[in-house]
């Protein structure tokens, strides 16, 4: 099993991976995947993020609102 790897802190070359979601099935995938990750749920209202959007924009306004939330 890949664990949950702790936040760098400004490590010159180093990246992180943030998941902004409690999804345990994100969180599956991910690490199926082999990614090492950051579980930091955002607190984002999803149900009435989107009337009138499109799928596209819909998910591209939560990833920008998430990304913020746990910027």
């Amino acid at each position: 099993m890949t664990s949950i790897a702790p936040a760098t802190d400004d490590v010159p070359g180093e990246s992180r991976l943030i998941l902004a979601s409690a999804s345990p099935r994100r969180q599956s995938l991910l690490r199926e995947a082999g990614f090492q990750f950051e579980i930091c749920p955002a607190e984002i209202n999803e149900e009435s993020s989107g009337p009138g959007l499109s799928p596209c924009e819909l998910a591209h306004k939560l990833a920008i609102a998430k990304a913020q939330a746990v910027g």
